[in-house]
């Protein structure tokens, strides 16, 4: 129990480990998406931001064109862009030309010996918005810088006037709060979002666990079960054993001295009736002694210790024997028997004794349910791939549908007959159907109600021996030889 529930913890610790990992996995991966998602979401406000403050500069100072082309600016044009420049977190504005020549450089600390060297430098994203007249902003990290916020974005923007690209605006926007603000919004929707899912793939996950050890519970009872039946049963068999040896000691008695009683031979019996119980109590000896073997034997086939004895079977001789016998019954001498084998010769591989007590089961079942003037028929054959074929056909009462399918079963009685329903164990097709099997045939009954009954016994070619059909000239020239296999 220890060793289970050790397995169970194991197999419980893997699945939830696998399933945190990759919570974690979703947690990087979503944390990535929102740090590249909140940065775009910048960068188009920047870009708003760098195209607003581009048009209103070149809506306002109607000289912009003069400026980006190198002009100097009057004092009234620079104290305008110094307080533009303190509205809407812009720190540095630059100006192109309308060729992408850096013209003009406005910074609070005034521009540095780099700015001085690039007036008049080409600017490659300059040109890329005065082809494209698109705007474009990239974002940046100012944290190495001294003189940079620590989040700012670098948008460039068209200045338009009377519908014509006069320069290129580039303005450098802090974006430190708002950055830090969509993000934090961002990772607040994440973290909802990832709380949802865990929650959603807790439960499913702690009810795998829960159904787990359910399972291994429900499988240590079932093996406690199943133990406690194998023991019950080795318990059947062993008492079954010990107990055939004391019912048939007596048994054995009772019929010698019935049997010495009714033939009188120790001399007459004193009274008639006493004759009659004699008889009585032999047939009921041998009746008890019938039930006895046969239920040993399916308790023997059950087990698996039925013990098959393979040889060589003329099952010709032994169905007109079995039918010989079957005849002298008291029950079937107002029913017609008879063997229809269209084979001279049929020689199996098989229990002889197993093959007997099928036959007489049959043979006697049909017997049983088969009305004074009906008739019995035994039949043997081979069919053409080589299995052999034993029927037994009677013009009984036949079986009601609903009795059919548990016909076989131990126990088992067929509502038939009001007068014999009380007959027999219901032992008797059981072990044929046993016996069948373990030949490695097969067992089929068909029937019809007010009809009759027809039950095939079909052997596997292999344990055919030899046949010779009737009126053969040469004895050997329909001989079949087959490999034995054994079924025990």
């Amino acid at each position: 129990m220890l060793i289970n529930l050790r397995h169970t913890v194991l197999r419980s610790g893997a699945i939830l480990f696998t399933t945190l990992v990759g919570i974690a996995l979703l947690v990087v991966v979503g944390a990535y998406l929102l740090k590249v998602s909140s940065d775009k979401i910048v960068e188009q406000q920047a870009e708003r931001k760098a195209v607003a403050w581009a048009v209103y500069i070149g809506a306002t100072i109607p000289r912009i064109d003069e400026i980006a082309n190198g002009g100097p600016l009057k004092t009234q044009e620079l104290d305008f862009l110094e307080g533009i420049r303190e509205h809407g977190n812009v720190f540095r504005f630059k100006l192109f030309d309308a060729n992408g020549r850096l013209s003009y450089v406005s910074d609070k600390n005034g521009m540095t010996p780099d700015d001085l060297a690039n007036l008049g430098a080409h600017n490659d994203k300059a040109l890329d918005v005065l082809k494209t007249k698109e705007p474009f902003s990239t974002l940046k990290d100012g944290r190495e810088k001294t003189d940079r916020p620590d989040v700012y974005a670098e948008a460039y923007a068209p200045v338009i006037k009377d519908g014509k690209v006069i320069a290129v605006s580039e303005v450098y926007i802090d974006e430190t709060a708002s950055a830090k603000l969509i993000f934090d919004d961002f990772l607040y929707f994440g973290l909802m979002i990832a709380a949802l899912v865990a929650f959603v793939v807790a439960i499913p996950l702690l009810a795998l666990v829960f159904i787990t050890f359910e399972l291994k519970k429900r499988n240590q009872e079932t093996n406690n079960e199943r133990l406690r039946a194998v023991r019950a049963e080795r318990a059947k068999s062993t008492f079954l054993a010990h107990m055939s040896h004391e019912l048939r000691t007596p048994l054995n008695a009772i019929q010698g001295m019935s049997q010495v009683m009714t033939r009188g031979d120790l001399g007459p019996l004193e009274h008639p009736k006493y004759l009659s119980y004699a008889a009585d109590i032999s047939s009921s000896a041998d009746h008890l002694l019938s039930l006895i073997n046969d239920i040993l034997d399916l308790s023997k086939i059950d087990a698996g210790k039925y013990e098959i004895r393979e040889a060589n079977v003329d099952l010709d001789t032994m169905i007109k024997n079995v039918v010989r016998i079957a005849a002298s019954w008291p029950n079937a001498l107002d029913v017609k028997i008879r063997a229809d084998i269209s084979l001279e010769e049929l020689t199996v591989f098989a229990d002889r004794r197993a093959i007997h007590q099928i036959l007489l089961n049959l043979i006697s079942n049909a017997v049983k349910f088969t009305s004074p003037g009906g008739s019995v028929v035994v039949s043997c054959g081979v069919e053409k791939t080589n299995d052999v074929v034993i029927s037994v056909v009677d013009t009984g009462c036949g079986i009601p549908a609903i009795d059919l399918p548990y016909i076989t079963e131990p126990f088992s009685q067929s509502r038939r007959r009001s007068d014999i329903y009380q007959e027999g164990t219901g032992l008797g097709l059981n072990l044929v159907k046993s016996l069948t099997r373990l030949h490695g045939g097969e067992f089929k009954i068909i029937s019809e109600e007010h009809v009759g009954t027809t039950v095939q016994i079909t052997l596997p070619a292999s344990r055919m021996i030899s046949s010779k059909p009737k009126g053969s000239a040469d004895p050997h020239s329909s001989v079949k030889i087959h490999q034995i296999k054994s079924f025990a």
